[in-house]
């Protein structure tokens, strides 16, 4: 077994007290930077969560603006989605992947009155249907209890998430992440218990809308019946 040198020995005792100062600043050193961290996580989750109810807030209050780019198993696009809401009425503008906006399809939703009113802009027709099932929010913002946070990536970058659960009927639970970026939130990873389900980016949120987006263009024929529809591909 080979032994420690005796200058080598000697030099370590001479010096054992200045090494163990230096240990012992080391491991303060590494302690603090450590707590400093784990504080300024603190800090940058309560600011995502902050920014996170802000817009649930805005949304609550049935005035907004979302446009979103919807993918599939955080694959190619599959549609563009402008989202407006306002004074009880919903509008969905789905555009499809190619950006054809001919070939688009609206929804407006008469959410007091239970009626729905689809428009079929290709073909400049539109029809008014009674519908008493519940609209489902493809962006949930009630009922959603928070369940983590932490660093996940998103759109190419590493971002804060907080995490939120919904209880659904035929789903089971769905877990929403959504990512904070400069005090905006940016998007939604929407997953199961199993495996990711999809992505969504916001490309745009304000709170403001225009009336006009709510009323079907005068030279758009209305139809008494589904079956009336001209095929739009």
């Amino acid at each position: 077994m080979k032994t420690i040198p005796r200058q080598m020995k000697s030099l370590y005792v001479k010096n054992k007290p200045l090494i163990i100062v230096i240990l012992f600043v080391m491991t303060v050193f590494l302690t603090l930077l450590t707590a400093c961290r784990d504080n300024s996580n603190d800090n940058v989750f309560k600011e995502a969560e902050q920014t996170i109810e802000n817009m649930f807030l805005i949304r609550e209050d049935g005035e907004y603006h979302l446009q979103i780019t919807v993918r599939g198993d955080f694959l190619q696009p599959i549609a563009k989605m402008s989202i407006y809401e306002k004074d009880g009425m919903l509008r969905e503008v789905i555009i499809e992947p190619k950006d054809n906006v001919n070939n688009r399809i609206s929804q407006i939703f008469l959410l007091t009155e239970s009626k729905e009113i689809l428009l079929f802009h290709n073909a400049k027709e539109y029809i008014l249907i009674e519908n008493d099932l519940p609209h489902v929010d493809i962006i949930p913002y009630v009922s959603l209890s928070k369940t983590g946070r932490g660093f996940d990536f998103f759109n190419g970058k590493n971002l804060p998430f907080i995490e939120y659960e919904e209880e659904t009927t035929f789903l089971g639970s769905l877990f929403y992440r959504y990512f904070v970026e400069n005090n905006e939130v940016v998007g939604v990873h929407i997953l199961n218990d199993s495996d990711a389900k999809g992505e969504v980016i916001f490309l745009l949120f304000e709170d403001r809308v225009d009336d006009e987006i709510f009323t079907v263009p005068e030279d758009y024929k209305e139809l008494s019946d589904i079956s009336e529809i001209t095929p739009q591909w």
